[in-house]
């Protein structure tokens, strides 16, 4: 992918216009695989308050729409969320991008690229974001959803790394 197949993908056509929730979503969620030098460049780019508030915003809404008997997979998805949030900050060295390019593509490979979750109805295996729009789907629709995330809570995030400001 290149950069302008992505920014295409986030519906941006320069950096400067990532400056909603949705381009957020769309760049931790869209299936093709985003190399990290291009996570870099572009958080090189954005206004990082905003991200910063985005991101805060994504992983509210992801541990709201979560199963209510999900305790382990709650508490793996607010470790990953503490991670990725205290890497921001508005003013950051060149290392400090590529550590937070390394949790978003670590994030981005447990949640669209690894299949992590068994749906227990259908027998097949998932990739979190998929079983979570199924949940979140069978919800509004009245169906019935019934997951198995205990392999997905596996996922470790290297540590929680806060930046302090000068």
């Amino acid at each position: 992918m290149d950069k302008t197949v992505l920014y295409k993908k986030l519906d941006i056509e320069t950096p400067d216009e990532f400056k909603y929730y949705e381009n957020l979503a769309a760049l931790l969620e869209e299936d093709d695989f985003i190399e990290k030098n291009l996570i870099i460049d572009l958080i090189k780019e954005v206004d990082r308050a905003q991200l910063a508030e985005h991101m805060d915003s994504y992983f509210e809404d992801f541990l709201k729409n979560l199963p209510d008997d999900e305790n382990e997979l709650y508490l793996t998805v607010d470790n990953i969320a503490r991670s990725i949030n205290g890497l921001i900050a508005e003013e950051m060295s060149d290392e400090e991008i590529a550590s937070l390019a390394d949790a978003i593509s670590g994030f981005r490979k447990w949640y669209v690229h690894d299949l992590n979750v068994f749906d227990k109805l259908s027998g097949e295996e998932k990739n979190v974001r998929d079983a979570r729009f199924d949940i979140m789907a069978a919800k509004f629709l009245g169906d019935d959803s019934d997951y198995d995330f205990r392999t997905a809570c596996s996922y470790v995030p290297d540590g929680y790394d806060v930046l302090i400001g000068k």
